[in-house]
């Protein structure tokens, strides 16, 4: 099996989380993971916005910025998707609007320990999950997380090659780089408007300026026609 390319792997399990909230049965959640009652930092929610389903881009979104951060490889979000499918099944819940997000970080927290064998809280990965939650929620999250998998992290070969292909398959079904387009589009867009909105910030400062040295021109030429009539007088 060779290594699973990054980018790919991130687009794929995107869309395996998507899909996992569009065809859920229903909206059963546990309280550690409602994000009614644990809002992330920073975040505005309106009263309607666990009605709807987040669109893929969203999703896309908020996978791409949690595996950005250093040492969260391809392999580290294959599992982090087994973990998650996993506390679904044994708690018998749902991934829906409410509770997604703070299952994948559970999820990706135990992947990122036990899989990437590397220090919890890392400075780049600390960084990234202080921007969204305290550290004593996450270590909460941590710790339901795994009693509800009953501390199952185990990963066979044969179920880490069943998703790897399974995730492949998705690609393959779907098209991931008309996601990347038009978020890649949207970008372009949001900075060309920023981009317009300082230019026009410059156009009308250096209006004020044009206006103000026309203003100090004929100031000074008035002032000079006073002080000749001045003058004359004398």
């Amino acid at each position: 099996m060779r290594q699973p390319n990054f980018s790919t792997i991130i687009q794929a399990v995107s869309m395996a989380i998507y899909n996992n909230i569009k065809y859920r049965v229903g909206n059963k959640t546990t309280a550690i993971f409602d994000e009614r009652k644990h809002p992330f930092r920073h975040e505005v929610i309106t009263k309607d916005h666990f009605l709807h389903d987040p669109d893929l881009k969203i999703v896309y979104r908020f996978v791409c910025a949690l595996f950005s951060a250093e040492h969260l490889t391809a392999e580290c979000a294959i599992v982090t998707l087994i973990y998650l499918e996993r506390v679904r099944q044994y708690v018998t819940i749902d991934v829906c609007p409410t509770n997604w997000k703070r299952m994948l970080l559970g999820a990706a927290t135990v992947a990122y320990e036990l899989w990437d064998k590397q220090a919890l809280w890392d400075v780049p990965y600390c960084q990234l999950i202080n921007n969204i939650i305290t550290v004593e929620d996450m270590n909460e999250i941590e710790m339901h997380f795994l009693s509800y998998i009953d501390y199952d992290t185990t990963v066979p070969a044969s179920l880490y090659a069943k998703y790897y292909f399974d995730l492949r398959y998705l690609i393959h079904e779907n098209n991931p780089l008309a996601l990347v387009k038009n978020l890649c589009k949207e970008r372009a867009q949001s900075t060309e408007a920023i981009a317009r909105g300082v230019q026009k910030k410059d156009l009308g400062r250096a209006a004020i300026e044009r206006s103000l040295s026309a203003d100090n021109v004929i100031g000074m030429q008035c002032t000079k026609a006073m002080l000749s009539k001045e003058n004359e007088g004398l």
